[in-house]
């Protein structure tokens, strides 16, 4: 189906979500460091990409320009440790199609699916 590229230094939260998203039938690509990422992006050539807010290498709204200069059509989703309406407001205008809460892994996977959804459309 869908190549998806997460980018998020949490094992577990990468574990969780590829494994939920091998079994909807999608290629999940995980990088653990968003520097490696951003370098394999024309290699991966993703449908979706979900990001970690609380990046180490690389602010996040960094690697959305980055992303945003290769493609414009790519979804980006932001997970966030905590969910503001000023860190919702500050991804959506840096080019996120959206920000989730990390901890909810079934709105997370609804997203991504809707995402893909849309932009197939």
């Amino acid at each position: 189906m869908s190549r998806i590229l997460i980018i998020d230094d949490s094992e577990t939260v990468c574990t969780k979500l590829r494994r939920n998203l091998i079994m909807l039938q999608h290629t999940v690509v995980v990088k653990y460091n968003s520097l490696d990422g951003i370098r394999d992006l024309d290699a991966i050539f993703p449908d979706l990409v979900v990001l970690n807010v609380s990046n180490n290498e690389m602010d996040v709204y960094d690697i959305i320009e980055v992303i945003r200069r290769l493609s414009l059509s790519i979804p980006i989703l932001i997970l966030a440790d905590e969910k503001s309406d000023e860190e919702y407001i500050k991804g959506i205008n840096h080019g996120a199609d959206d920000v989730i809460l990390k901890t909810d892994f079934e709105y997370i996977i609804g997203r991504i699916e809707a995402c893909l959804t849309l932009k197939d459309l």
